[in-house]
């Protein structure tokens, strides 16, 4: 017995070592958790972090803060200024000679995984203003969690006193189903109805929120409960250890493992409203999912009738604030990379003859087509990128953003297809 005791010492130091050996290793090979310091910003990651109430967007961000972003392949450092745009400041009025473009959308467009610099609206100015004889503004005012419904809400209150000549949109996979939502992960949001092909806006005043929390909405807390022990473990954990962020997105990532914690109640299911949970009690899959489906379900339907009535009113007031439109189609990571799509399918259930990655992009391609609005359908470019050139445009982790390399590469795109169509006037 006592033999018995002393390995089982052995093997408890041995572990404690191991993690301890590991814990430093991921100190040194990864981003720090505070790369700028713990007191240098406010709050940490998050939609809510950085972002106050608003009474018909749902939420903005809070003028002149910075914001600290932080995963295993980045850390990025982010300033807005005195409007909450990310950059330095802008005045509504433009000089004589300046074209001036303004870039709306969500975290896509506001880009939080590359500092300001890299950013694809940043490469484009830049591009610009190297090959045509004229002077380029572009402005950035991406908001995390924005669909086309905010976008166009944000424009008519304040992106148009930009006087922009050029408006981007910025539209991503999930636009579909959160633009026939008044809600995006729990937060609270304004939401359009068409009705007899007329959209009205309701869900404002937006409910305010009777708190923010600090934790992004997509990641649900304990199953016991938030002032559980367990739950002030894992939040210590979660701010302190780099092996324990390591292992909880790996839990996340991979189907089976995500599937044992959920059954020993260390983690729960998503909420109901943004996840699908009705193929399997045990794993859910997000709700914006459905809107790759071939066979559509009443509420994408309505959502893409929505979507079409938003970018047919946003061209209009664009227009006639004297600008163009101009739609990019930046799709979802699972739908450049077929391992990834495959792994998409197999975790949630999906087949080739009801499912397809591409169906978004038809349908929005389709739309503009219809009502005469350019548009920019990056998915081809982005798979000729990934699979012959070899180059990962896609954060690797369980951030699903550009990293620097698919800011840079949209950034070219814009400005080639901008260039081409300036000379031709």
């Amino acid at each position: 017995m006592k033999q018995v005791g002393v390995n089982i010492i052995i093997s408890l130091l041995s572990a404690c070592l191991a993690i301890i050996l590991i814990e430093a290793l991921l100190r040194v090979y990864t981003y720090p958790l505070y790369p700028y310091g713990q007191n240098s910003c406010e709050l940490k990651e998050g939609r809510n972090t950085i972002c106050d109430y608003d009474p018909v967007l749902g939420w903005k961000i809070r003028p002149n803060t910075k914001a600290i972003n932080i995963c295993d392949e980045y850390a990025t450092l982010e300033y807005f200024n005195s409007k909450g745009v990310r950059g330095p400041e802008y005045p509504y009025a433009k000089d004589e000679d300046e074209y001036r473009i303004l870039i709306i959308g969500d975290s896509f467009a506001e880009g939080w995984t590359v500092n300001f610099d890299d950013l694809f609206s940043e490469i484009l100015k830049r591009n610009l203003n190297t090959a045509l004889n004229r002077h380029f503004e572009v402005i950035n005012a991406g908001v995390r969690g924005y669909s086309t419904d905010q976008e166009l809400l944000f424009f008519q209150n304040e992106g148009k006193k930009y006087n922009p000549d050029l408006v981007i949109v910025i539209f991503y996979d999930n636009d579909v189903w959160y633009n026939g939502r008044p809600l995006f992960f729990g937060t609270d949001k304004p939401l359009f109805r068409l009705e007899n092909g007329i959209l009205s806006l309701t869900n404002v005043p937006v409910p305010r929120p009777d708190e923010y929390k600090t934790e992004d909405r997509v990641e649900t807390r304990s199953v016991k409960g938030k002032d559980s022990k367990l739950e002030k473990i894992r939040q210590w954990l979660d701010r302190h250890s780099y092996l324990y962020r390591a292992l909880r997105k790996r839990v996340k990532s991979v189907y089976c493992i995500h599937s044992l914690a959920i059954k020993l109640r260390l983690t729960a299911l998503q909420k109901a409203d943004d996840y699908n949970t009705s193929y399997n009690k045990n794993v859910s899959f997000p709700s914006e999912y459905n809107a790759y489906k071939k066979a559509y379900s009443d509420d994408i339907a309505r959502s893409w009738k929505i979507t079409e009535a938003l970018l047919v009113q946003l061209n209009k007031e664009t227009i006639a604030a004297g600008g163009r439109l101009l739609v990019v189609y930046t799709p979802s990571r699972a739908c450049i990379y077929p391992k990834e799509w495959q792994s998409v399918k197999r975790r949630c259930g999906f087949s080739d003859k009801d499912w397809d990655a591409g169906q978004i992009g038809a349908e929005l391609s389709s739309i503009c087509r219809k009502n005469s609005i350019s548009l920019i359908d990056t998915m081809k470019l982005f798979k000729f990128k990934t699979h012959k050139l070899k180059q990962q445009l896609y954060s690797r982790g369980t951030d699903n953003h550009l990293n620097r390399n698919g800011h840079r590469f949209l950034g070219d795109i814009i400005s080639q297809y901008i260039i081409s169509n300036l000379k031709m006037k």
